[in-house]
């Protein structure tokens, strides 16, 4: 039994009829559209959510930028960039479906900030270590490098 290969395709109201065995698939994508990103790993691939944010019309080649959020952003939010062209290796997109779980502005600005909380407590926490040492050794250990220093001279 023999499929049919003939599809009827209608193109500005034209209709063709195309031999699918040697036809190919082209997808257009515009910048804004969703993606999915599929990025080469050590392991293996990883699949990311991005987006389409700019076309590089390039004479010798053209190019385009996708911002996408790594599958791992709960540990680690960021944003990273790839540029796809004629000449990209380890990585593809595909279109991204409707229906596709996705996170939201809202949880992804809730990671950033999350994260944010957590170096600010960082950055205080140094201060307060700062404030000790200087409290209880800065004057101390500040003469005894200037009097190893002059030693040295010696």
């Amino acid at each position: 039994m023999e499929q049919n290969t003939i599809q009827t395709v209608e193109i500005n109201g034209v209709k063709f009829e195309i031999d699918m065995r040697g036809a190919k698939r082209v997808q257009s994508f515009r910048v804004g559209d969703r993606v999915k990103v599929l990025v080469k790993t050590y392991s293996g691939y990883d699949v990311h959510v991005g987006a389409i944010v700019g076309i590089d019309a390039f004479q010798s080649l053209p190019s385009v930028v996708v911002a996408y959020i790594p599958a791992n952003a709960w540990a680690d939010p960021e944003v990273k960039f790839v540029t796809l062209n004629a000449q990209s290796k380890d990585v593809e997109i595909a279109p991204l479906a409707g229906d596709e779980i996705v996170p939201t502005t809202e949880t992804i600005l809730g990671m950033f900030d999350k994260a944010k909380r957590a170096l600010e407590l960082k950055c205080q926490e140094l201060d307060v270590k700062r404030e000790y040492f200087l409290r209880r050794f800065g004057d101390s250990i500040g003469s005894a490098m200037a009097e190893a220093a002059a030693r040295a001279e010696q």
